[in-house]
């Protein structure tokens, strides 16, 4: 049964307080007891869950509280709390024309080229599932990396 403060927070919220909260939940733990394993205060996490204070600017230790209380990295907090994107892992700023390669590639790999959403299809998905997609790739086929992709010609 959610206490009445857990009812409150029922709208889209940030996913690292929305997962967190969905683990105080889990543990049969109130909010204002998540907010103080966390070591902030009950307004503070409120207003996190609110959106009226924003989840990516949250002090290291806080965002390291919520890794720990969550047992994930830290920089998957980050992630899941907006401060990094899965384009902050790139190297160079020319993601677009290096998964355009990969997607080439895929296409002509005999194993994955019936799998590759058309162009169309590509240009429809978010930046952020395109990469994604790429990285799956890259770690199935134990590529090393998506910034370290260049392709001129598929191999055979």
């Amino acid at each position: 049964m959610k206490t009445q403060d857990q009812s409150s927070t029922s709208h889209e919220m940030n996913p690292l307080l929305n997962l967190a909260i969905g683990e105080s939940q889990r543990r049969k733990q109130t909010i204002r007891e998540l907010a103080t394993h966390i070591d902030i205060s009950y307004p503070y996490l409120m207003a996190l869950a609110r959106g009226e204070r924003p989840a990516e600017t949250m002090n290291r230790k806080v965002v390291v509280s919520f890794s720990d209380y969550l047992s994930i990295p830290v920089a998957q907090a980050y992630l899941l709390a907006g401060a990094l994107k899965p384009k902050d892992f790139l190297v160079e700023s020319t993601a677009e024309s290096k998964l355009a390669r990969l997607f080439t590639q895929m296409r002509t790999d005999k194993v994955w080229c019936g799998f590759m959403p058309s162009d169309a299809g590509l240009a429809s998905l978010d930046s952020d599932v395109q990469i994604l997609i790429g990285l799956l790739y890259e770690q199935v086929t134990h590529m090393s990396g998506l910034s370290s992709v260049c392709i001129d010609e598929p191999e055979e």
